[in-house]
């Protein structure tokens, strides 16, 4: 049930509308720390998102949040079984979910498009952003490609 729940957020953050940034006041705040030991609260957000509300994740600053990285492309794809890795923000950050747009807020009040890279550059204070690749190798294990996403404040 859980992975079901989460495959219909994704689907609406691909699908999502554009729309400029706002003020909003979210109906319902939802910790995702808590949604690991209490799972009706995902049931929750997931009723509120179906039923036409708006529904935010609150996560919290340095706690460490499961991350699965999915890609689907022409020339690669990942294995869906790869396991996930641990992200931990420097920041808080709320998610607001709906079927009309999918926002994201460093305080929880001035929201931006998930999708809009230049209001997000702006948000999170980046200009220019490098990905480097690197051949990485554990004893006893076989050889990793290494992928590296820094982003610059000048």
């Amino acid at each position: 049930m859980l992975i079901i729940g989460l495959n219909i957020i994704m689907v609406m953050v691909c699908s999502c509308q554009s729309l400029s940034s706002k003020q909003q006041s979210p109906a319902a705040i939802y910790a995702l720390h808590l949604m690991a030991h209490q799972p009706e609260q995902l049931n929750k957000l997931l009723e509120a998102i179906e039923n036409g509300h708006q529904a935010v994740i609150k996560i919290d600053k340095s706690r460490a949040v499961p991350l699965k990285i999915v890609f689907d492309g022409k020339f690669a794809r990942t294995d869906s079984n790869q396991n996930e890795i641990r992200l931990i923000l420097n920041q808080d950050i709320y998610i607001s979910l709906s079927k009309k747009a999918t926002m994201i807020s460093t305080d929880g009040r001035k929201w931006e498009n998930i999708q809009d890279l230049q209001a997000l550059k702006k948000m999170f204070d980046f200009q220019r952003g490098t990905i480097k690749f690197s051949l990485a190798q554990q004893p006893g294990q076989s050889v990793s490609l290494v992928t590296i996403l820094e982003t610059h404040q000048f």
